[in-house]
């Protein structure tokens, strides 16, 4: 049986053979290490914060970008995870958080966003992009090409990609 988990593991492969460096892989129903603080919640049984199923970096043309994945197995089931990154989009104070998280630091890992100089930049111009990631064929929802001006990409999935057998290891 196809679950999220093996298509958040194609997606990671997937970003890995494409360049990126995995800064996250959030499991699904897990609380993984990279939350994005929400504003004040109306609801009380809504979460507090985000946590994308897949944080990357990658430096493309002397330009570092930052890519959050939301993954489910039926494409269909990607309605929320459209809403959330609207709301993400629209936030400037999660975006820059964003860059934050995937700033460089000394001593840290070479690969990193310049904090302070996007720090004076517009949210706008904040090197994020969005992906959403799913089995094909499951469903007709049209996924978004950009949100906010920032881009979005599809990952779409046949079955024997993600197969147990096949997303066995992230090398």
């Amino acid at each position: 049986m196809i679950t999220e988990e093996y298509i958040t593991i194609a997606a990671a492969q997937k970003l890995i053979k494409e360049g990126w460096e995995i800064i996250l892989v959030h499991p699904p129903d897990g609380q993984g290490p990279f939350t994005i603080p929400k504003p004040p919640q109306n609801k009380a049984i809504e979460r507090a914060s985000n946590h994308p199923d897949i944080v990357a970096i990658k430096k493309e043309y002397e330009r570092i970008k930052i890519i959050l994945v939301e993954c489910k197995v039926k494409k269909c089931d990607l309605k929320e995870d459209i809403e959330k990154f609207k709301n993400l989009a629209n936030n400037p104070d999660q975006l820059y958080y964003i860059c934050f998280r995937c700033q460089k630091f000394e001593c840290g890992p070479e690969l990193g966003v310049d904090y302070d100089e996007l720090s004076t930049k517009s949210a706008s111009e904040l090197p994020i992009e969005f992906a959403f990631a799913y089995q094909e064929n499951t469903g007709s929802l049209e996924l978004p090409t950009t949100i906010s001006g920032f881009p979005c990409q599809e990952f779409s999935f046949t079955e024997t990609e993600i197969s147990p057998h096949s997303t066995t290891s992230m090398e």
